[in-house]
C-alpha cells in the first residue's frame, strides 16, 4: 500500500545519505546566514557556501542539509525554495515534526551546515503545455522556486492552487501574487478552506474549462491530500504519467 511505499522510500533515502552519499557524493560546506519566520510555525533559512555552491540545481529539486549544532546534527531532505541563479539557497520549512520544531526553536544565524544535492525530477519545464499546480501548505516550496526562477516568458499555460487551513499559514503571498502579474498565462488560486471550503478537483477541473484531460498536474502537499487528488485526477480524465509530485515528506 502507499503507506509503505513511502516508508521504503524515506529508509531508502535515509540510508543513501547516511551510509552510501558519502562515497559518492560531495558534501559541500555552508554557513546559515539567515533564520526567518514568514509566520509563527515556518522557518526560512538561508544558506551562503563558504567557498564553492552545490552542483547547479534546477528549480523544484531538493537537497539533504545537515545543522552542525546539538539537536539539529542530522541529515535531513528540504526542497529548495529559492531559485538557481540567487548566490545562496533558501529552504522554507514548516515546523510540523519533532526535528523541524527544534529547527524552528533553535536554529541560528552562524550556523555551520553541511549540504548535499540537488536531487529531484520535479520540474514543469518537461510537462505539456496545459499545466495545473497544486500546492497544499508548505507544498508550495517548489512552486516558490519555479516562479522565482521564471524568465521574460512562461510558456505553459498554468493554473495555481495554493491551499492553507487559514490565512496566517499563507507564506509569501505577497511576494507570489506580485510576480503572477507579470505573466498572464499564470493564473493563481489562493485559497484558504477555513473560509472558502476545501479545494477539491472538481473545481480544478470546472476552472479549466471542464476537461483536463491533456493537463500536467503538479503537486505538493501533505501526503494524504496527494494521494486522494491523485485518485481523482486520474477519474477527470488525466494520465497517471502527467501526474507528477515527490515521493517523501519533511519532518
Amino acid at each position: 500500500n502507499w503507506n509503505q511505499v513511502f516508508v521504503f522510500l524515506g529508509i531508502g533515502s535515509y540510508l543513501y545519505t547516511e551510509l552510501l552519499g558519502r562515497f559518492f557524493k560531495k558534501y559541500v560546506p555552508y554557513t546559515v546566514e539567515a533564520v526567518n519566520h514568514p509566520n509563527s510555525s515556518t522557518t526560512e533559512v538561508v544558506l551562503r557556501p563558504k567557498k564553492d555552491l552545490i552542483t547547479k540545481h534546477r528549480a523544484g529539486q531538493f537537497l539533504f542539509v545537515r545543522f552542525l549544532d546539538k539537536g539539529l546534527n542530522e541529515s535531513h531532505p528540504f526542497t529548495i525554495s529559492s531559485a538557481p541563479n540567487e548566490d545562496g539557497l533558501r529552504l522554507t520549512i514548516k515546523a510540523c515534526g519533532d526535528f523541524t520544531r527544534r529547527l524552528f526553536a533553535n536554529l541560528k544565524a552562524g550556523t555551520d551546515a553541511i549540504v548535499e544535492g540537488a536531487y529531484g525530477m520535479f520540474d514543469y519545464r518537461t510537462g505539456g503545455p496545459k499545466q495545473i499546480w497544486v500546492a497544499g501548505g508548505i507544498g508550495i516550496t517548489p512552486f516558490l522556486s519555479f516562479i522565482r526562477d521564471l524568465k521574460d516568458d512562461l510558456s505553459h499555460h498554468v493554473d495555481f492552487y495554493y491551499t492553507v487551513r487559514h490565512k496566517d499559514e499563507a507564506i509569501f503571498v505577497d511576494e507570489i501574487e506580485k510576480i503572477v502579474t507579470k505573466y498572464p498565462r499564470l493564473k493563481p488560486y489562493i485559497r484558504f478552506s477555513a473560509v472558502h471550503g476545501s479545494l477539491t478537483v472538481d473545481d480544478i477541473v470546472k476552472n479549466a474549462g471542464g476537461d483536463i484531460r491533456g493537463h500536467h498536474v503538479y503537486m505538493c502537499g501533505p501526503l494524504p491530500m496527494v494521494q486522494a487528488f491523485e485518485k481523482k485526477f486520474a477519474e477527470a480524465g488525466v494520465s497517471r504519467e502527467n501526474i507528477h509530485f515527490e515521493e517523501f515528506n519533511f519532518r
